[in-house]
């Protein structure tokens, strides 16, 4: 790498970081919110209709600005991601890719084996169900979201 190919993307990762994260990261905050009170269970039956469609949309209302930029293309991409590696992990149902698809999107494409996170795969080992796993990643995740805003809202207070 060159000097002028560093500067080059670090300018595109200061120009993403102000447009999708926002002043104060006020747009991820939101974002974070909004998925936190994502009800999933809502969503099963429009998902098995209409997939793609349903969690474009839902990932708009949830996210506008990481939608806007990033496009529709690498979105859809992104989803089909989800719908394999939720099928992989055994939570391949409507709530499971949904799931799936808000990890990728907010933790990344690994998060199944991040070390980062490794409560967040615990129990996709010994959950029997499909169900049981599912619902128990959700509640992990939930908390997770809920303690990541507590503490984002007193160090900005």
């Amino acid at each position: 790498f060159t000097d002028v190919t560093i500067c080059h993307e670090f300018g595109h990762c200061l120009l993403y970081t102000s447009v999708v994260h926002g002043p104060n990261n006020c747009f991820i905050t939101n974002a974070l919110e909004k998925l936190r009170d994502v009800a999933l269970s809502s969503l099963s039956h429009s998902l098995e209709r209409r997939f793609e469609q349903t969690a474009l949309d839902l990932l708009a209302e949830i996210h506008p600005q990481r939608c806007t930029y990033l496009g529709q293309e690498p979105l859809l991409q992104m989803l089909r991601r989800s719908r394999d590696q939720a099928n992989q992990l055994r939570i391949g149902t409507p709530k499971g890719i949904a799931l799936t698809a808000g990890l990728i999107l907010t933790v990344g494409h690994g998060w199944s084996q991040d070390p980062l996170y490794p409560w967040l795969s615990s129990d996709l080992e010994w959950c029997e169900s499909s169900a049981q796993r599912v619902n128990s990643l959700h509640r992990r995740v939930k908390r997770y979201l809920r303690l990541l805003l507590n503490y984002q809202n007193k160090t900005i207070a």
